[in-house]
């Protein structure tokens, strides 16, 4: 997206709002009429969007009038959370099975099959309440919103885009940092959580406006940034499943319980490599190198 410098913060945040709005009403139109498990994660990012220009820009709207809308976009996130963990599940079962010999691989299918079973169940639901009213409530409420601003704006959403932009990047940058340096030796996994939302808001804030300052050094910068969001994710992905595997462990079924132990091995052992790796990409990301690259485009 091309965005002026001059525009101020309301007429830019609006724009990128109404875009996000759009990209939330073919997704969640595709999740009601296809199978592909990518509809529900394109609307839960488009949501997610959403909601990190809520709250990186402050005093842009009214807190009394938002509130509302960020419990909606909060629901959605809630509703399709379910869902997304088990297609990511899928995909690590797919992984699995592809490193494995056919023996091995054939005892994995009765684990496929059935969260296969539970991930329709949990699609079938995420359709069901985004037919409900409030959703398409939600949708048009918050159209009419971001299309009518009102006369007299707040004194921040006058400012021009490009200095706002540039002390939230830096806010958000310096926040990933502090809470990545303060992890302890063996951090949990509200902590890993934590910093993988820090990644994801400072990520999505480059997105949106790195372009006003050095498109190509943004994208540099997110480059850089992916690597450290892969491990994190992987890490946050592996622990969900684990814990989920843990509530099959007592199967009456014995095809089912022999291949969650298979299966627990090879998400403990990629997870350990998620660790190591991760380690080795905070360290990268926190280079004073990168920080300055930071500092040199973003700074005053």
């Amino acid at each position: 997206m091309n965005i002026n410098p001059e525009y101020t913060v309301d007429h830019v945040v609006r724009t990128i709002l109404s875009d996000l709005l759009a990209k939330i009403e073919v997704s969640a139109q595709q999740v009601l009429i296809g199978t592909d498990p990518d509809d529900i994660h394109d609307l839960r990012v488009a949501t997610r969007r959403t909601r990190t220009v809520l709250g990186q820009m402050p005093g842009v709207f009214q807190k009394t009038t938002i509130r509302p809308f960020q419990q909606g976009f909060r629901r959605i996130g809630d509703i399709t959370g379910a869902c997304r963990d088990l297609d990511v599940w899928l995909d690590a079962i797919d992984e699995n099975q592809g490193l494995t010999d056919t023996s091995d691989a054939n005892r994995l299918e009765s684990l496929n099959l059935l969260v296969r079973r539970h991930r329709d169940e949990a699609r079938a639901q995420v359709i069901a309440d985004l037919e409900l009213p409030w959703f398409a409530a939600l949708l048009s409420q918050w159209k009419t919103f971001l299309d009518t601003p009102p006369e007299t704006l707040p004194e921040k959403a006058t400012r021009k885009i490009a200095p706002v932009a540039a002390a939230r990047i830096l806010k958000a940058h310096q926040r990933l940092l502090k809470h990545g340096n303060a992890l302890p030796e063996a951090p949990m996994a509200a902590q890993f959580h934590r910093l993988r939302i820090d990644g994801k808001k400072l990520r999505y804030l480059l997105e949106f406006f790195g372009g006003l300052f050095d498109p190509e050094q943004s994208n540099h910068l997110i480059e850089d940034l992916k690597r450290l969001q892969d491990v994190l994710g992987g890490i946050n992905d592996r622990k969900i499943q684990l814990k989920a595997l843990s509530s099959l462990e007592e199967s009456s079924d014995p095809a089912v319980a022999l291949a969650v132990d298979r299966h627990r091995q090879f998400l403990q052992d990629t997870l350990e490599v998620f660790h190591c790796n991760f380690a080795a990409e905070f360290r990268a990301f926190a280079d004073p190198e990168v920080t300055q690259s930071f500092w040199g485009l973003f700074g005053p």
